[in-house]
């Protein structure tokens, strides 16, 4: 016959693990410069392959260049793609099925649209179009097969498209999505290799939404109280769209989403002039999880619905940080986030510390749970310190930890001190039984 100690404890260890795979917020935030050399980091754009490396496109703009770092060594390198003329703004990049870049991005002196790839080995680029005053705003996604999507704002005295190029027949094709916008272009695509775009539109900056879904392009007016800007869009796993977006009218930051079959609108963030550069990402739960930038503050922000609230948090506080922030989140449910240094005209980077977990229980030689035990524990290198006592079913834990060897210490009066370490890694749960012996 099973303990009703040890029925207590089986429901607690079970609703601990469904916590730990469920929570993708962030806890803690590691913070790292990836390059200092010259005035680097305006235009990121972030994507983790398959492998959960990160790989980051971004403006150079000491030298007018497109760079792109990532960790696929282990460590951070960092290159320049492309060097002819003033290029490297609004870049926006997609790793491929192999792990190859693709790099859309705009070239300011030619005023056209490029694309870059390192699929032969080495960065090859070329125009996408070649017209004059087009290939701002550049937002590009590949499909199932590795063809390369860009949409652009395409403007001139008498119009301001949106602008959709393909090289799915092998050159590229162009073809007008929409005739009114005023840039602020993002794109994502769904598992029919169906194409959604949100952007503002010219004149009222009233947000829209385009989509080629029933085959052809429909763009359609999602919210008319205008004012809006800085949007980026994705989309969930039923296909459905989520678009963060800045509100210039009333300095806030506000989501949308048709998950329901309509419409949905929220403010996410309401505390005035917060949320330029949005970016948005969904974990493997559809949850949502917004970049944006702090501009009272000049602070790089965070907020999530990860718990069923939005809930807002300051990520870098240091200096003027969080201009042209990118987010994505791995398969290891962590969120990384590149963004601009205006303080030190750097490139930086952020990715969530997922915290750790130590629990188990403590018995006597014969099994029997022991309450009211005093457990203590020490981190080595981060020099954590907690304590918690043990309950009627012998169990305690420890939770919010960080990557460490802990030292576990438990007393009873009438019992022999308990001593033990624990090794942990980062976002790891581990279960430790602890066994008293009387003195």
């Amino acid at each position: 016959m099973l303990r009703k100690g040890f029925l207590i404890y089986f429901w607690l260890v079970c609703m601990s693990v469904f916590l730990a795979v469920g929570d993708t917020s962030a806890g803690t935030w590691r913070i790292e410069t990836i390059d200092s050399a010259g005035n680097v980091g305006e235009y990121t754009s972030l994507a983790v392959d398959s492998k959960n490396n990160i790989h980051i496109s971004y403006n150079d703009n000491t030298n007018d260049d497109l760079k792109y770092a990532t960790n696929i060594t282990g460590t951070w390198t960092t290159e320049t793609v492309d060097s002819s003329g003033e290029v490297g703004q609004y870049t926006s990049l997609s790793p491929d099925s192999t792990g190859r870049v693709h790099i859309g991005y705009y070239d300011y002196s030619g005023h056209n649209p490029k694309y870059a790839t390192n699929t032969t080995g080495t960065w090859t680029t070329e125009t996408v179009e070649e017209y004059g005053a087009i290939g701002a705003e550049t937002s590009m996604v590949l499909d199932s097969g590795g063809t390369a999507h860009l949409v652009y704002l395409a403007s001139d005295i008498d119009f301001t498209d949106v602008r959709h190029a393909t090289n799915a027949t092998g050159a590229w094709v162009i073809e007008t999505v929409d005739e009114d916008t005023a840039g602020y272009l993002s794109m994502a695509i769904d598992s029919t290799d169906k194409l959604h775009i949100s952007y503002p539109g010219r004149l009222t900056l009233d947000i829209k939404y385009a989509s080629n879904s029933t085959g052809t392009w429909i763009a359609e007016k999602i919210e008319g109280s205008g004012d809006g800007g800085y949007t980026s869009i994705a989309v969930d796993s039923k296909n459905k769209v989520h678009i963060s977006y800045y509100d210039f009218h009333n300095d806030i930051l506000k989501y949308a989403t048709n998950a329901t079959g309509t419409w949905v609108i929220e403010t996410v963030d309401g505390n005035g002039a917060v949320s330029a550069y949005t970016s948005i990402a969904l974990d493997a739960r559809d949850k949502v999880h917004i970049s944006y930038y702090d501009y009272i503050n000049d602070d790089l922000k965070y907020a999530t619905n990860a718990t069923g609230t939005w809930v807002t948090k300051t990520v870098d506080s240091s200096g003027d940080v969080g201009q042209y922030t990118a987010i994505a989140i791995d398969t290891a449910r962590k969120i990384h986030i590149s963004y601009y240094d205006n303080t030190n005209g750097d490139l930086k980077y952020a990715t969530s510390v997922l915290p750790g977990r130590i629990h188990g229980l403590v018995t006597d030689k014969k099994g029997n749970p022991l309450q009211d035990v005093r457990v203590k524990l020490k981190g080595k290198r981060t020099k954590i310190k907690k304590e918690t006592t043990s309950d009627a079913s012998g169990y305690f834990a420890f939770e919010g930890l960080e990557k460490d060897a802990y030292k576990i210490t438990a007393k009873k009066k009438g019992y022999r001190k308990s001593r033990q370490t624990v090794e942990l890694e980062e976002g790891e749960e581990k279960e430790v039984k602890i066994v008293m012996k009387k003195r």
